[in-house]
């Protein structure tokens, strides 16, 4: 089977119907939106984390920067929490897309990712954060 070639979508109307099952299409305007979608859930986790932090739920945390080695290696954040009297870390990567969901554990395998909507409220951010301490 041959491999797919990639397209711009301004483009796309010059293939052939026939023939549009053998490219992809990627549309840069898309992609940037979805990216500034990713980075504003991950400033709103930050913010849940901060609350979480102020009610004694967790001990710490620290949000990775974007590009960064943490952030390359699929951990978005690393929460310290509260077992017993001593804390455990957790790294973990956040994502609002069901492709990068499924293709991150492929590329990190063994690893914690949560996959998030936009639409959650900040107790459904904390109850799935909190989900994966109990692991």
């Amino acid at each position: 089977m041959r491999q797919k070639r990639w397209l711009s979508v301004s483009k796309k109307r010059q293939v052939k119907k026939s023939r549009r099952r053998d490219f992809h299409f990627h549309d840069p305007d898309y992609a940037d939106r979805r990216a500034r979608e990713g980075r504003g859930l991950e400033a709103r986790m930050s913010e849940v984390l901060v609350a979480m932090q102020r009610d004694g739920k967790i001990h710490s945390f620290k949000a990775h920067a974007p590009r960064s080695t943490e952030d390359l290696g699929g951990h978005d954040f690393t929460v310290d929490f509260f077992k017993g009297e001593e804390t455990c870390s957790i790294s973990f990567g956040i994502t609002i897309s069901w492709n990068s969901y499924k293709r991150y554990f492929q590329t990190h395998p063994g690893q914690e990712c949560l996959k998030m909507f936009m639409d959650y409220s900040d107790e459904e951010m904390e109850q799935e954060i909190m989900k994966i301490s109990l692991k």
